[in-house]
């Protein structure tokens, strides 16, 4: 059964995001994308054959998006697990397929900056790492929005037929 929670890190200090955004983009990694900025023409995704500079790049601006709406002395980011479920589970390449786009348009309807990284595990189990800025582009947090696993979870039960999407307690 698809499931999310919501990792319990503090991710207070500058490098939290460079070190999580590491581990995301380089552990059993399928496939991966980044929302920056929605609805700014001067913020483009950006692109390189190098990983390492890529995840410094976009930590970076992570960073200096909190400092410029000067909300930088708290948790910086929301880590999110969404379990989808083993190779052999008939409904998980529909999920797998459908889940990161819904995933990051639901980080562009709500303006913040976030990655989504789809994952299989060695023994198989697919997951999704989601990432989300505590900041929007209008200098709104992710409290105030509700964004946590509940409504997440809320979300794509709404838009995905049949999704049956749980919250679990992390570990």
């Amino acid at each position: 059964m698809p499931n999310i929670k919501m990792k319990k890190g503090e991710y207070r200090d500058r490098n939290a995001i460079y070190d999580v955004m590491n581990y995301c983009l380089n552990h059993d990694l399928r496939y991966y994308n980044i929302m920056y900025l929605s609805f700014r023409n001067d913020c483009t995704n950006y692109s390189t054959t190098d990983r390492e500079e890529e995840i410094k790049y976009i930590a970076d601006f992570w960073n200096t998006f909190l400092d410029v709406y000067n909300k930088n002395c708290g948790k910086r980011f929301n880590h999110f697990i969404i379990g989808i479920g083993y190779e052999y589970e008939a409904k998980v390449p529909y999920y797998a397929n459908i889940l990161p786009n819904t995933l990051l348009q639901l980080l562009q309807d709500k303006g913040f900056p976030g990655l989504v990284a789809y994952h299989v595990t060695p023994d198989g189990y697919h997951h999704i790492h989601m990432l989300v800025g505590m900041t929007n582009i209008y200098g709104e947090s992710a409290y105030m929005h509700n964004i946590n696993a509940w409504t997440i979870a809320h979300y794509l039960n709404t838009y995905i037929p049949g999704l049956k999407m749980q919250v679990v307690a992390d570990d």
